[in-house]
């Protein structure tokens, strides 16, 4: 996936109708993930930010929602394209602010998205449309 697709696509949850969307725009789940042994992103050297990112990051390539998905450095994004994945919720300003070690994993769909070394080193996030907060959290009990 290209920045292109993003640019030329919005996520569904930014353009998809529901009743409850007057009152509540989205629903939205964050999980932060740290590293036992290993410095969070903020005190760590570039050179540690790095290993760790390449880390997770291939592993989380392989997540089947992610897979074909948009996976960028942010050393290699220029501030117009940081600041599109800010407006859509994709990537924090945090993250924008960062840059060597850093980076973002996106789903085709733009519901969801995985941020390496920010405040923490993985933060996982959920998007959908209008209230939806069990939905975003993951299938309901049977």
């Amino acid at each position: 996936m290209l920045f292109d697709d993003l640019l030329n696509n919005p996520a569904k949850w930014m353009v998809e109708s529901r009743d409850e969307h007057d009152i509540v725009l989205t629903s939205r789940i964050r999980l932060a993930r740290n590293l036992t042994a290993t410095p969070f992103p903020g005190w760590a050297t570039r050179q540690q930010r790095e290993e760790t990112l390449k880390l997770t990051s291939g592993e989380a390539r392989q997540i089947p929602v992610m897979k074909g998905g948009y996976y960028a450095e942010l050393s290699g994004l220029t501030q117009q394209q940081k600041q599109l994945l800010v407006e859509r919720h994709l990537i924090s300003r945090e993250l924008a602010a960062r840059s060597e070690g850093c980076a973002v994993l996106i789903s085709r769909s733009q519901n969801a998205s995985i941020l390496f070394n920010e405040e923490d080193h993985l933060r996982l996030q959920y998007i959908l449309p209008g209230i939806q907060l069990k939905k975003a959290w993951g299938p309901s009990p049977k």
